[in-house]
């Protein structure tokens, strides 16, 4: 493992870390980053900052005037001592990259903006990683590591 190696910010990549891992963005923002670490803390900055980088799947509602979107997807929120996902609404969401987009895209948010178009199968693949991934750091966090 690469913890001992990288230094005292990094000790929790150990072997346990690896029945959390898996070849997908989410693993890194709720494995390898330390912030699902402090959301034990019971302050807000753990759950924005991996609500934020989590990439996951939302679908267009609206298109605005401005080309600003309104778009409805899964929030990461921490209730109880769990991590969960929860529908909502967000507004006045940019598209960095792509254009065009019109009412039920598919889209990909990361960091309050869409950051790529989605076809079905990719959405329904994101959503399943994210969840998975929301699984695995509530069991580690039901076992205290």
């Amino acid at each position: 493992m690469i913890g001992p190696q990288a230094g005292s910010y990094w000790k929790h990549l150990d072997e346990k870390l690896a029945t959390e891992a898996a070849p997908n963005h989410a693993f890194h923002v709720l494995g390898v980053y330390p912030w699902t670490r402090l959301l034990v803390t019971g302050r807000p900055e753990p759950v924005q900052v991996i609500d934020s980088c989590c990439i996951r799947p939302g679908r267009v509602i609206a298109v605005e005037e401005d080309g600003r979107l309104e778009v409805f997807a899964e929030q990461l929120v921490f209730r109880h001592g769990k991590l969960g996902l929860e529908p909502t609404i967000y507004t006045g969401i940019e598209s960095l990259f792509v254009s065009g987009f019109a009412e039920n895209d598919a889209v990909a948010l990361h960091w309050g903006a869409v950051c790529n178009a989605l076809d079905e199968p990719e959405a329904t693949t994101l959503a399943d990683q994210l969840g998975e991934q929301v699984e695995k750091v509530n069991r580690r966090l039901a076992s205290g590591s």
